[in-house]
């Protein structure tokens, strides 16, 4: 019995000794980002979380900006992943993952957008902080896949160091974690209209275009992708002046509120207004153009130029005729005297929705003197305001030319065939002369019609049709004979 006992001591201290001479940091190797185990993508690494080893680490490094794919199955009832940048700053992380009782397990897959560079992660035990820590087995892998942005210059992430874009080019980026938002630049050399088209694999996102000051001018929010895809398409088309514009996109719903990450492509394209204004800054009376009579006026309301002026002067009173073309949705003219009174305005002007254009002519008696009329893109004062071009030109001296504003009822006047022509005739007396009596003349399709000497309407004038005038005033019907 006592050679029994000593040879169970000398096993005893057999297992003591070997267990002296291992080194404790077998069990904690990659304990800390200094010791961090380097991984290479699509590799599987397998660890074990105990009470001598709370947390492992391990670093990857991207040499382009993309999404990793870190999916992960855990045998312990709880797991963290902490994720750190170059310079050990958190910069995700995931918690509270428990394990499924039934099966003692949990397997996830977590995507993570980063920019290019070296980063650690720490995997451990606990439900989240240091609270209910938990030990077990683990395996994992990192997939990588890049985000292909071709912009040559990574760290947009300012105005400053907005990147520069050609209009119709293809430009590819990517929002991170650690990338919140990119800039880009690009320059008008005369006003027109841009289209920005943006396809987005990200939740949501935010577009915000700023003045070569630095001011925001535009944006849009609330663009959420289509759940099925995964990505949405639109295009956005802003009315601008001359100069120099940057903008921010992000992954943000509004505001910084609900950030998402993914990648995105986007083209910019232009076109020019055609505007032929010598004087491009004619936002107010006293910069107003001088325009010609009869000569075709092309200008652009844009988001940074809500109003356009121009003059002109009657050396004599006489009637002016506004013949306008509008691409806006809504367009406003208020006129102006010399004095800068208002004197006259048409509103309320919306565009055909089928042709997105809309075409009157305005006549307004006027004095001689001196005129300011601003054009503007609202539906009425300053509500509901539209972008776009529009085209005009101002004639003098049209009180006879038939030419009306269009939202009237043309009655026309009657030319040598009957015919409502517009043109006047030595027939218009006629329809003067029924005016003045208060009697309507039958009309067909807005055209008058008058008489023949038989008492029928055939719309056609005659040389008896002083008679008919003379019968209507002395109360005589038109089946009377004379």
């Amino acid at each position: 019995m006592k050679k029994v006992k000593n040879k169970i001591l000398s096993v005893v201290m057999v297992v003591v000794i070997i267990l002296t001479i291992i080194p404790a940091t077998v069990y904690a190797a990659n304990d800390s980002i200094g010791t961090a185990k380097l991984i290479s993508f699509d590799t599987n690494i397998s660890g074990q979380i105990s009470t001598n080893n709370k947390a492992d680490y391990y670093s990857v490094t991207l040499n382009n900006s993309g999404r990793i794919s870190l999916s992960l199955t855990s045998f312990m009832r709880f797991y963290c992943i902490i994720l750190y940048n170059s310079e050990g700053h958190e910069i995700w992380n995931t918690n509270r993952n428990e394990w499924i009782s039934t099966t003692g397990q949990r397997s996830d897959t977590h995507k993570i957008d980063l920019e290019k560079g070296t980063y650690y992660f720490q995997i451990n035990g606990y439900r989240y902080n240091t609270y209910d820590a938990s030990t077990g087995n683990y395996n994992f892998t990192v997939a990588f896949n890049s985000s292909g942005a071709n912009t040559p210059n990574p760290n947009n992430n300012n105005i400053a160091t907005a990147q520069k874009i050609e209009f119709n080019s293809n430009v590819k980026g990517q929002i991170a974690i650690n990338d919140r938002a990119d800039y880009y630049s690009f320059e008008l050399l005369n006003s027109g209209r841009i289209s920005l088209s943006f396809t987005s694999f990200m939740r949501f996102y935010c577009i915000i275009l700023y003045s070569s000051e630095g001011h925001e001018i535009w944006y849009t929010d609330r663009n959420e992708w289509i759940s099925t895809t995964g990505q949405r398409s639109d295009t956005h088309k802003i009315d601008l002046e001359k100069g120099t514009y940057y903008f921010q996109i992000n992954g943000y719903r509004y505001n910084a509120y609900d950030a998402s990450t993914g990648n995105y492509n986007f083209t910019v394209a232009f076109n020019s207004s055609g505007a032929n204004t010598p004087n491009p800054n004619n936002n107010n009376i006293a910069t107003a153009q001088k325009i010609e009579f009869s000569s075709n006026v092309k200008g652009q309301i844009a988001i940074n130029d809500r109003a356009d002026y121009y003059s002109f002067e009657l050396l004599n009173s006489d009637r002016v005729s506004i013949n306008i073309t509008s691409f806006m949705r809504y367009y406003c003219i208020n006129l102006y005297n010399s004095e800068g009174h208002e004197i006259w305005n048409t509103n309320r002007n919306e565009w055909i929705s089928t042709t997105e254009r809309r075409s009157d002519t305005h006549q307004i008696d006027l004095e001689k003197g001196t005129y300011y009329f601003q054009v503007n893109g609202y539906r009425y004062n300053t509500y509901d305001a539209s972008t776009g071009n529009y085209n005009f030109t101002v004639v003098r001296g049209t009180s006879n030319t038939g030419v009306t504003d269009p939202n009237s009822i043309d009655k026309g006047v009657i030319s040598s065939e009957g015919k409502a022509t517009g043109k006047p005739t030595i027939f218009c007396f006629i329809e003067i002369l029924l005016d003045l009596v208060g009697l309507e003349s039958k009309a067909t399709n807005n055209s008058a019609a008058i008489l023949s000497p038989q008492g029928k309407d055939a719309g056609k004038p005659t040389i008896f049709c002083g008679i008919e005038i003379l019968q209507y005033l002395v109360g005589l019907t038109d089946g009377k004979e004379w």
